[in-house]
């Protein structure tokens, strides 16, 4: 979670501090004297001290980018020591051909956990703030409740017989220790999270007991040093607890296959490794179920009720299969705000990218044989004996004193998608439903997309049966500015009426909820479709850029501009139809009227937006088209850098009419009066030629069920302006 905290600092290209904001300097306890000319390793703990100056030498000697154009979640060093988490984006300016420097956003982030108080006989006394946000409860939802409420089967129906076990025998297997569990969600998802029970005597006859929860989120990486040989140097200190169950102080000179026992360790480091009982027939049986560290506390199976145990699956079945994707010389371009990235064979980012097959779990390789394959999915050993997937990178590098090591980045993995066409209804997705708007909808837990605020669900309108999609955005956690974006999102589409554009059904207005209820994409996101083929040809890109350039010519037209068009708000239907959906950072223009908000999607973003300048509104629509157009066509973005986009340089799409070419060209000119106009783009031959454009069908203004007028936000925010032409942030 954002605490709202951010800062600015600018870096040469040898690490040396350049400018920092009054943000840095209180985000880290320095004086910007202090600062300025320092390393800004300064800033920076173990590991990604020691790592830093390879990345930024490999970048330079290589021209491949790992960090520059992605948005990290990382560690960070205060003046007093103290380590933090913060959210990182590094973006590269060029001045000339050969200087350049870097730039780096700095978010920091509050502590997310949550905190559960419950008595002897598991009934929640207290809860945080923090709950919510990871269960979906309410602080009165939980009090007075059993605690297996918040637990997924079996876990809800043994943990009475846990407590039970505790209370008769005083034998504790698991407080004090850290587990990853999973957890249920009031909307019905079951997620990994990280769990710490500690046992307080309140007095000599009363006790209770309080949990410690961290959500285990993939975007959250682990970094390690390892030597030449495998064994852990270093690794950030705040993120391996809760996703392995170790501290810093355990791995530190054990071998990587403690938690990755796929690995194979060399002969000098085979004393620091874990033993393998599957391969290794000399290991005594006392030491078979035992982890890496010493006996492992099993408790997902000693802590069952005994009719349970022979439940439980072996180890090898518990472990989760994933596909390995084969490495190949493609890169990509990660979009940093929505985690969607495109091929690019230009060096950006070494993430592998192929078919996938199923991994040989039992097979074992060597440290050196891993930096060379790219990223690979495998099995890790959690500290309490439990298995999970993995993604895992690493990479060689020289230290300033010769010495060879590696650097590993390790994140948990989900499954992978196996299509990316949705169900088609709610009895096919086969996942509970939750009624709202007195029983006029139901919700399926089933999440279909997923924003800042909330989260797009598969719903059904239970008069007519219809499936439906369920934008949920939760006002609780939004301020004022963001509150206005989202009723304007609702002014918007209530205007909007076009075959091409997501069409909104109704909207709940609930006190700590904001329910959009959406027409349903089948075919989800354009970005997916486009990926399973690689890139598209000309004749298809057209026949989906024309209907993308009537919804937006609609928009226009009805002095709305989008300002956030990019793959990932574009859909298909059932019918592999264009529907552009959502508008949150979306505005009404006004004749005459300037803006200045830099918003949408950076990779997408004009460069007015970039440089702050001034726009009217249509003419950064129009660039985020050209980008859309062009990447259609090759699979991959036109811009490697923030100084590419703001000079307009990228390579010429190979294998395309001239016609093409033109109209990308006029879509991605830097200059916003020289640019194409909407009017322009329609009467150019690549849209005109081809198929024939349908006539638009006349539609109806009143499809929105709820025809009451918006509440008005001065009630609700306190603000005195009107939301429809508001622009304090947006």
């Amino acid at each position: 979670m954002s605490s709202g905290t951010a800062a600015i600092v600018t870096i040469n290209k040898h690490g040396i501090i350049q400018s920092v904001d009054q943000g840095c300097c209180a985000m880290f306890g320095y004086s910007m004297n202090e600062l300025l000319g320092q390393p800004v390793t300064v800033l920076i703990p173990s590991p990604y001290k020691e790592q830093h100056d390879s990345y930024l030498d490999h970048y330079h000697s290589t021209g491949k980018a790992k960090i520059i154009g992605r948005s990290r979640t990382v560690e960070a060093l205060h003046k007093d020591g103290s380590i933090f988490t913060i959210r990182l984006s590094v973006s590269e300016v060029k001045l000339g051909t050969a200087n350049s420097f870097y730039i780096g956003m700095i978010e920091k982030l509050e502590d997310a956990t949550a905190v559960i108080t419950v008595d002897r006989n598991g009934t929640i006394i207290t809860s945080n703030t923090n709950c919510k946000d990871v269960w979906g409860y309410e602080h009165t939802e939980l009090v007075g409740q059993n605690v297996c409420m918040l637990m997924p089967s079996p876990h809800r129906e043994a943990h009475d017989q846990y407590l039970q076990n505790y209370h008769e025998t005083g034998k504790m297997k698991v407080i004090g220790k850290v587990r990853n569990v999973p957890a249920l969600h009031k909307n019905g998802i079951v997620f990994p999270v990280c769990l710490r029970v500690q046992r307080i005597r309140v007095n000599d006859s009363t006790e209770v007991f309080r949990g410690k929860v961290e959500r285990i989120e993939e975007q959250r990486e682990l970094v390690f040093t390892l030597d030449k040989d495998g064994v852990i140097l270093a690794c950030n200190r705040i993120f391996v607890l809760p996703l392995l169950g170790y501290t810093l102080e355990e791995l530190r000179g054990k071998h990587l296959n403690v938690i990755m026992p796929s690995l194979l360790p060399s002969e000098s480091s085979a004393e620091n490794s874990a033993p393998d009982p599957d391969r290794d027939p000399n290991l005594p049986p006392s030491q078979k179920d035992g982890s890496a560290l010493g006996k492992r506390e099993r408790e997902s199976i000693d802590d069952q009720p005994p009719s349970k145990k022979s439940a439980q699956p072996s180890e090898n079945e518990m472990i989760p299969k994933l596909p390995v994707s084969d490495s190949s010389n493609n890169s990509v371009l990660v979009d940093s705000s929505s985690q969607i990235s495109l091929k690019h064979e230009g060096p950006i980012e070494c993430v592998q990218s192929g078919s996938p097959r199923m991994p040989v779990m039992n097979s074992r390789s060597s440290i050196e044989s891993w930096s060379i394959s790219g990223k690979r999915y495998t099995s890790c050993r959690h500290k309490d004996g439990s298995f999970f997937t993995v993604s895992v990178v690493i990479t060689k590098f020289v230290t300033p004193d010769n010495q060879v090591c590696y650097a590993g980045k390790v994140r948990r993995a989900a499954e992978p998608k196996q299509t990316t066409e949705l169900p088609t209804n709610l009895a096919q997705a086969a996942l509970p439903e939750i009624p709202i708007g007195d029983g006029r909808y139901s919700i399926c837990s089933q999440t279909i997309g997923s924003g800042t605020y909330g989260k797009v669900k598969m719903g059904k309108n239970n008069t007519t049966g219809e499936v439906v999609a369920i934008k949920i955005l939760q006002k609780d956690i939004m301020d004022e500015a963001e509150l206005v974006r989202s009723l304007r999102e609702i002014e918007i589409l209530k205007r909007l009426r076009h075959p091409n554009i997501c069409c909104l059904y109704d909207y709940i207005d609930c006190p700590d909820r904001l329910y959009l209820v959406m027409e349903f994409a089948q075919r989800g996101e354009l970005f997916s479709y486009i990926t399973e083929r690689g890139k598209l040809s000309e004749e298809e890109a057209r026949h989906f850029f024309k209907q993308i350039l009537n919804a937006v010519d609609f928009c226009h037209s009805s002095n709305v501009i989008h300002r956030d068009i990019k793959h990932k708000n574009i859909l298909l239907d059932k019918n592999f139809n264009i529907k552009l959906i959502d508008f949150g950072l979306g505005n009404f223009t006004v004749e005459g009227g300037l803006r200045g908000t830099f918003c949408g999607t950076p990779a997408y973003s004009a460069p007015e937006m970039i440089l702050a300048k001034k726009y009217v509104g249509p003419e950064v629509d129009i660039w985020s088209l050209g980008v859309v157009l062009y990447s259609m066509l090759t699979g991959q973005f036109p811009f490697r850098t923030v100084s590419d986009i703001i000079k307009g340089s990228y390579p010429p799409p190979d294998g395309v009419s001239r016609n093409c070419a033109h109209i990308i060209q006029r879509m991605l000119t830097v200059d916003m009066e020289k640019r194409a106009t909407m009017g322009e783009l329609l009467d150019m031959p690549f849209v005109t030629d081809g198929e024939i454009n349908q006539v638009l069908p006349e539609l109806e203004l009143n499809q929105v069920h709820n025809g009451e007028d918006l509440i008005n936000v001065q009630s609700i925010s306190g603000g005195g302006c009107p939301f429809a032409h508001a622009d304090s942030s947006t």
